[in-house]
């Protein structure tokens, strides 16, 4: 525990004490977590519990949200206030103001959400337009109930991964109602605000919470104490993963026997390319699911022990990412709770779900240089005990789009088998079907995916391709367990003009 930290949690030992005896005096204290996607109308859906929120305020309702796009949210919130709830909105100003076809804020004109929400009498301010994202997702209502996650109050709710949580404890609103004074009524949004973590701790019932804002108290150093503290397990669930100093001690934690594995995001993670953590994760055998579907895998979680007498869930709007640190503003939950790590674990390990146990790696035939059509990139499938029938492989989404696929042969146990299978090329997907047709190659065998002519990304650094396979033709496919990964090299100096 470094000496900034040590000296917060002494000063929190009275805090801890004093509110835990107030709050005594009122009814318990309750924290329900909730997980999407589900189908639009579920009756666990975040959409029906955020409105259901919503529409218990009686008093007051202070929110800071990034994003609010969907009409259902909104229309709850002109409720509230046609009731007389004191409604006070913080926004990012790429909400706030109205946007260009190139998406740019046109600061000349409101938004609709903005005009509509001020219409109602509500009172609606954005982050005075820094670059940098008001990204919160919490809310207040009555100085007695806190809403915080992950999501974002747009149509996305039915889709994207997430989780949110609702808090009924004073002692915690007060807390958040703290940090959003400071942004509506003061202004502060960046490292210049107030950080005092000493008093952003406490008891709900039987749970200690602590609370940190980005960027002002810089969580990311919180959370590599928190981590580096695990005695059995550490599970991730993030959608931008680019901070260095977690993915080393993850590897660092695993090499010391503590079990590490974790889900991220298809689409963003994969775009992100070298920047990502995916790939160092990966070559060091943490097991890391490259979560793909309609939607985005949106958590910010990370789970220490889960499953023990010692459990703690750590999630908010921080992503583990240098800006969601330093620049963005943000906030970040930390709940020692046996009971409700346990139910994050059951999340993490229905999302995690089943995967493929062929095993993946590529190899390429000479260097592979940034930006260039590299010759030949053999990727290895070995079945492990049973033949595939399908196989997708997907590109890396930073690798051009445009321009010719490369082309593709097939070797089974060094044999040319091409013209035996279904081959399509749909953009950047690769599709191999019947491959498990004949008999004799059921059980051990390895198939060769040669790739000729493969345009690589801009950027040098380790990418990752994404395979899928089905073994048998009613089977789903599924993802690998390990993705292969290609390391994409700088042009040489002595090639640069």
């Amino acid at each position: 525990m470094t000496k900034r930290f040590l000296t917060v949690f002494l000063l929190s030992l009275m805090t801890v004490g004093l509110t835990g005896r107030a709050e005594a005096a009122r009814k318990p204290d309750s924290i329900a977590a909730y997980f999407a996607p589900r189908p639009v109308g579920h009756p666990q859906g975040l959409d029906r519990k955020f409105i259901a929120f919503v529409d218990k305020a009686e008093r007051t309702l202070d929110g800071a949200f990034y994003d609010i796009d969907h009409e259902p949210f909104v229309d709850a919130f002109v409720r509230a206030a046609d009731r007389g709830v004191r409604i006070r909105l913080v926004i990012d100003d790429g909400t706030y103001y109205a946007r260009y076809r190139d998406g740019s804020p046109d600061t000349s004109r409101l938004s609709d959400l903005t005009r509509t929400l001020r219409e109602s009498g509500i009172q609606v301010r954005m982050d005075n337009g820094r670059s940098a994202l008001m990204h919160n997702k919490f809310a207040i209502i009555d100085g007695k109930h806190v809403w915080t996650g992950s999501f974002n109050l747009t149509g996305s709710y039915a889709r994207n991964w997430n989780n949110a949580l609702e808090i009924g404890s004073r002692s915690l609103a007060k807390v958040y109602s703290q940090q959003f004074r400071e942004m509506y009524s003061d202004g502060h949004f960046d490292s210049l605000s107030p950080s005092t973590p000493w008093e952003q701790m406490g008891r709900i019932g039987e749970t200690r919470f602590e609370v940190l804002f980005a960027p002002e108290d810089r969580p990311g150093e919180r959370v590599l104490e928190i981590l580096a503290g695990a005695r059995h397990s550490i599970h991730f669930m993030q959608f931008a993963f680019t901070s260095d100093a977690i993915s080393d001690l993850l590897v660092e934690m695993k090499e010391a026997g503590v079990e590490v594995s974790g889900i991220v995001d298809h689409t963003l993670y994969r775009s992100t390319g070298p920047y990502g953590e995916f790939a160092k994760l990966t070559r060091a055998g943490v097991p890391t699911l490259v979560k793909s579907g309609t939607g985005k895998y949106h958590h910010k979680v990370f789970l220490v022990d889960a499953g023990t007498e010692n459990g703690i869930v750590l999630t908010g709007s921080v992503n583990a990412s240098s800006s969601g640190d330093r620049t963005n503003n943000e906030n970040m939950i930390i709940l020692h709770s046996p009971a409700l790590a346990r139910k994050y674990l059951k999340n993490f390990q229905k999302d995690f779900g089943e995967t493929s146990t062929v095993a993946a790696r590529c190899k390429v035939k000479g260097r592979a240089i940034a930006g260039k059509r590299l010759g030949r990139a053999n990727l290895h499938l070995a079945s492990k005990g049973r033949a595939a029938e399908r196989i997708r492989i997907e590109m890396p989404p930073r690798f051009p789009s445009s321009g010719p696929m490369p082309s593709v042969e097939i070797y089974r146990d060094g044999e040319v088998v091409t013209e035996e299978m279904e081959l399509t090329q749909d953009g950047r997907d690769i599709l191999i079907r019947h491959l498990g047709e004949r008999d004799s190659h059921e059980g051990d065998s390895e198939l060769r995916i040669e790739l000729r002519g493969l345009w690589l990304g801009q950027i040098p650094g380790v990418y990752n391709f994404y395979v899928s396979v089905a073994h048998d033709a009613g089977e789903p496919l599924l993802p690998l367990r390990y993705q292969p990964t290609l390391n994409v090299q700088a042009l040489p100096d002595e090639a640069v003009d």
